[in-house]
């Protein structure tokens, strides 16, 4: 934010990107409006979550290591509720993203600790959004919604027919929810201003 000249900024953290606005939000108050967080953010050792953390953490390793178009579909399919959702094309983008040396580089690494942050979100001074899926690989919904009972005036949202990767099997169900949150209103014109810049 610095770097880019912000002072302060909406903060929207999908999984481990939950953690980072945490932890932004935590450290620096004054300089978030709004925060959401797509399942994750609030890892921690209940109902098994680790497992999924460590099953996901060992498929980018062989990703990584040893990126071919069968490694990296494992990895990507992982993200979905249904792997046949998966289109071919976003794994071939993959495929050459993990192929790039510096990038295997970053991602070889980079920091894998997992942050256990619950109790830091009931103390933040942001609105959060809790946007969650009903097969999320790793938090699942419930803890999540007990999180968010913690925090007044959070908002809880869940969908159906999705794991890790909500912004993208639910797309527009998933826009409308953040552009209503971020406006923080339901602004009807506002919300197809953005569709029509950006969805179509």
């Amino acid at each position: 934010m610095d770097a880019a000249g912000i002072q302060k900024a909406h903060l929207i953290g999908e999984s481990q990107g939950g953690q980072i606005s945490v932890l932004t939000a935590s450290e620096h108050p004054e300089r978030v409006h709004r925060m959401g967080l797509i399942v994750g953010g609030i890892p921690s050792n209940e109902h098994g979550q680790m497992a999924g953390l460590n099953q996901l953490q060992q498929l980018t390793r062989d990703a990584t290591g040893t990126p071919t178009n069968e490694t990296i579909r494992k990895r990507m399919e992982w993200l979905f509720h249904d792997p046949k959702e998966l289109p071919d094309e976003l794994v071939d983008i993959r495929l050459k993203i993990y192929s790039n040396p510096a990038m295997q580089e970053v991602l070889q690494s980079r920091d894998r600790e997992v942050y256990h942050l619950i109790d830091r979100i009931p103390k933040l001074q942001a609105p959060i959004l809790f946007f969650w899926t009903t097969h999320n690989p790793t938090c699942p919904w419930p803890v999540a919604f007990k999180v968010h009972q913690s925090v007044p005036g959070s908002r809880f949202v869940l969908v159906d027919k999705s794991g890790h990767w909500p912004q993208y099997e639910r797309a527009e169900e998933f826009n409308r929810t953040l552009i209503e949150f971020l406006t923080g209103n339901q602004d009807a014109v506002l919300i197809d201003t953005y569709r029509k810049l950006y969805w179509q």
